[in-house]
C-alpha cells in the first residue's frame, strides 16, 4: 500500500499504457526499419537499441504514458521533453538487454518515478525574519523559514561526507578551495523544496 501522498507506480492505468508502449517501441525496435524506410512523418530515436523509428503507434502510446504519469505525479515534475527522454533511454536500454514487455514496462515506470521525483532544495537569505524564544524554524507548505546554522547541522546529519557549508553571517560569500564549498547567508534563510524533473528547476 502507498503511503498517502506518495504516487502509485501500481497504477492500473499507468501500468496498462507502459505495457502498450513497451510493446510499440519493441516492435519498432525488432523492424529494424533503415531511416530511408520511414514512414512519411515517422522521427528516430537514437541509443542503446540503435535506430528506431518512432511511429505513429510509438508516439501515441507513448503520449498516454507520458500524460498518465504526469497526471499521478500531480506536479509540473513531468516536463515532457525531459520525461520523453527519460522514456527513450529506458525503452533502449530494455530492449538492448532482450527484456520482455512486462518487465520493460516496469522499466520504464521505475525511471519516470525515479528520475521525476527528486527533491531539490532552493536556499536564499531571509532578512524578514526573526526567531525569539528558541524557535529554529517555521514551515508552511514546501517553503520553510529557519536558522542557517540550524540547515547546516540537518545537511551534515543527511550528508556526513558532503562538500558544502553554510556559515552564518551578514554578507553572502563563498569560498571554493580543494573541491569543497563554504558558503557564508545571512543567520536565517529560506528553504524551498521541490519534487522535480532536473530541468524545471
Amino acid at each position: 500500500m502507498n503511503k498517502p501522498g506518495t504516487p502509485n507506480r501500481k497504477d492500473a492505468g499507468l501500468v496498462a499504457a507502459a505495457k502498450v508502449f513497451a510493446k510499440a517501441f519493441s516492435d519498432s525496435a525488432a523492424a529494424q526499419t533503415p531511416p530511408t524506410g520511414f514512414a512519411k512523418g515517422s522521427g528516430m530515436s537514437l541509443g542503446a537499441a540503435g535506430v528506431v523509428e518512432i511511429t505513429d503507434d510509438v508516439a501515441e502510446t507513448m503520449a498516454v504514458l507520458r500524460a498518465r504519469a504526469m497526471k499521478i505525479l500531480r506536479s509540473k515534475a513531468g516536463h515532457e521533453r525531459a520525461m520523453d527522454q527519460i522514456l527513450f533511454k529506458a525503452a533502449h536500454q530494455s530492449v538492448l538487454e532482450g527484456k520482455s514487455v512486462d518487465a520493460m514496462a516496469t522499466v520504464l515506470i521505475d525511471a519516470v518515478f525515479d528520475q521525476s521525483l527528486v527533491t531539490y532544495e532552493y536556499v536564499a537569505p531571509n532578512r524578514l525574519f526573526r526567531f525569539n524564544g528558541g524557535t529554529k524554524s517555521i514551515q508552511i507548505g514546501n517553503v520553510r523559514a529557519t536558522l542557517t546554522s540550524e540547515l547546516q547541522t540537518e545537511r551534515q546529519t543527511a550528508y556526513p561526507k558532503g562538500n558544502v557549508t553554510l556559515i552564518p553571517g551578514d554578507e553572502f560569500s563563498m569560498t571554493l578551495h580543494a573541491g569543497t564549498a563554504s558558503i557564508t547567508l545571512y543567520g536565517i534563510c529560506w528553504v524551498v523544496s521541490v519534487d522535480a524533473i532536473a530541468e524545471n528547476v
